[in-house]
C-alpha cells in the first residue's frame, strides 16, 4: 500500500507502521504473527533509509500487550499470562485500548534516527 501511495506522499511526509512487542519474546502459537511483525520492523528500516532523502519520516511503533480479544483474550482472561507480561512491560501494567489512541506508542518507537544508528 505504501508503494502505491509514494507518488502522492509529498516531500517531508510521514508514515507510521504498527508492529508488536511479541517480536521480542516467545509466545506460544504466535510464530507467524511474530514473523510478520518482525518483517514490518525490517521494512520500516529500509523505508526510512530509502525515503530519508525525500525527508519522509518512517516510524514503527510496538505497543506493549493490550487487553483485547486478540489471541482469544488471553491477556485479560489469563492471570498467569497477565503477570508474565507485567514483568517485562515498562509501564508495569498491561495496556488498555485507549493507550494506543492517536498513534502514541506505549513502549517503543523505532525512529529514523535510531534506525540510522543501527546500521
Amino acid at each position: 500500500m505504501i508503494a502505491a501511495l509514494l507518488p502522492i506522499l509529498g516531500y517531508g511526509g510521514h508514515t507510521l507502521n504498527i508492529t508488536s512487542a511479541v517480536t521480542r519474546f516467545y509466545q506460544q502459537d504466535h510464530g507467524l504473527y511474530s514473523a510478520m511483525k518482525d518483517a514490518t520492523e525490517v521494512i520500516s528500516l529500509y523505508m526510512a533509509t530509502e525515503l530519508g532523502e525525500r525527508r519522509i519520516a518512517v516510524n514503527a511503533i510496538a505497543p506493549d500487550a493490550i487487553t483485547s480479544d486478540f489471541g482469544g483474550g488471553q491477556v485479560h482472561n489469563n492471570a498467569e499470562i497477565n503477570q508474565s507480561l507485567l514483568e517485562i512491560t515498562p509501564l508495569e501494567r498491561v495496556g488498555k485500548p485507549d493507550d494506543q489512541g492517536n498513534g502514541r506508542p506505549t513502549s517503543m518507537t523505532l525512529s529514523y534516527q535510531k534506525q540510522k544508528k543501527a546500521r
